[in-house]
């Protein structure tokens, strides 16, 4: 469970792109803040997206300004009051983790995974404290993880072998909706089940060659199945996971941007589609180009700066958004983007720039200009400027502007999404 939802938008400016944040920075610190900052390794995006769900189906809570900080280091004080929803996703994050370094102990019995369990075991203890102060049935969790090498010695059928992924991520599920106060908690609870089955079918399914190499145990290859046979049940359970998304009391915008993101990654799992790096030859974006959007951006992010420091604000926030555009154009201050100096996704973002050979400029206002075919440039309305390259598979894109000229997946969006028509008038990718 460490991937199946990772948000695949590069439309940094929509909405839809903010709420993940928000609560992928905000599950992150929360970790931090609770179990201190080495735990934060631990994070992943199937936990972020529980957080999501809850948080969509219940009234959002207003975060601190530490949570709302570009700066990865600055965490929220302890005492203060935390959203009900990232503590129980932080608290499910940290006792997922301590399973998963578990079992890596009992199949492989390397050391590093011995060492790295006493390292985070004070981290795994507060955090089934804190599971347990929820109300949180952990030693239901704990019989149903425990069979699963039983499952594995005995099994013979992939529904055997996956029960136990499954009963798990239903628990959390369903006991998150005790948590929010929601009244669909058995919607939630299969809901759960569903998306453990195909979480652990997926990982059988991307390791099927590894463990085969290895001698290791592969639920598929333990039915005396082939990688493929895998592939209609995997499809039938994410059209089962989008029925019961869309029969949830949450907005339909919200419901079909969850399935598209999980669609977008089970294609990428399965080698479907394939994002490209970024070639900045192909994107005829020239330096000066780049550094003259970055000054346009930073102007118009300091027009209420005092003068006496405007220009030292514009430099300082235009070199920012030079090495980071895409990342840069989210802040809606000067502060802000200076702050994505200590923002772990804007450092990797940059260093990646710094290897391929830096990103298309992104919109400040969000165009629509998007090339077809050969590279040649089609509006799709809004009337924007800029060109972008066209690549087999551009993001879960949650808007049409994902094609006016920022990728980070792919270097730019062209044919890339299934609804971009000679017209670019919708982008359901």
């Amino acid at each position: 469970m460490f991937g199946l939802m990772r948000a695949r938008t590069c439309a940094k400016h929509t909405e839809a792109w903010s709420e993940w944040r928000s609560h992928y920075c905000g599950t992150c610190k929360t970790i931090g803040a609770r179990y201190g900052q080495t735990a934060r390794l631990a994070l992943n995006h199937d936990t972020v997206f529980l957080a999501e769900l809850l948080t969509a189906l219940s009234s959002p809570v207003e975060q601190s300004r530490a949570y709302r900080s570009f700066n990865c280091m600055t965490l929220p004080k302890r005492d203060e009051e935390i959203p009900t929803v990232l503590r129980y996703s932080a608290a499910a994050t940290l006792v997922l983790a301590e399973f998963k370094v578990v079992d890596h102990i009992e199949d492989t019995g390397r050391r590093r995974w011995r060492v790295l369990g006493r390292v985070f075991s004070r981290a795994f203890r507060n955090a089934q404290r804190d599971l347990n102060a929820f109300g949180f049935p952990v030693a239901r969790l704990r019989e149903a993880l425990a069979t699963q090498q039983a499952r594995e010695r005995e099994g013979t059928t992939l529904d055997e072998f996956a029960a136990p992924t499954a009963e798990a991520t239903a628990l959390f599920f369903a006991h998150g909706a005790t948590v929010a106060g929601l009244s669909c908690c058995g919607t939630l609870e299969a809901l759960g089940r569903k998306f453990g089955e195909l979480a652990y079918l997926i990982d059988a399914f991307e390791d099927f060659e590894k463990d085969a190499a290895a001698g290791a145990f592969n639920a598929i290859r333990a039915t005396g199945g082939v990688k493929q046979d895998a592939v209609p049940r995997l499809r039938s359970l994410t059209e089962a996971i989008r029925a019961d998304l869309e029969s949830l009391p949450m907005a339909p915008r919200v419901a079909a941007s969850f399935s598209a993101r999980l669609n977008a990654n089970l294609d990428a799992k399965l080698g479907l589609r394939v994002c490209q790096p970024h070639r900045g030859a192909a994107l005829k974006v020239t330096r000066k180009q780049r550094w003259e959007s970055a000054v346009a951006f930073a102007r118009g992010l300091s027009a209420d700066s005092p003068k006496w420091r405007a220009s030292a604000t514009v430099v300082a926030v235009a070199l920012v958004a030079y090495m980071a555009p895409s990342h840069s154009r989210a802040a809606h201050t000067p502060a802000e983007c200076l702050s994505l100096g200590f923002n772990l996704m804007a450092l990797g973002s940059m260093f990646a720039m710094a290897a391929t050979g830096g990103p298309a400029i992104p919109p400040v206002h969000g165009s629509a200009h998007v090339a077809g075919k050969g590279g040649k440039s089609r509006s799709g309305g809004g009337g924007g400027s800029g060109e972008c390259t066209p690549c087999d598979w551009c993001c879960a894109c949650e808007s049409i502007e994902c094609c006016s000229g920022g990728c980070d997946c792919c270097g730019g969006c062209g044919d890339c999404c299934s609804g971009c028509g000679d017209g670019c008038s919708g982008c359901d990718c």
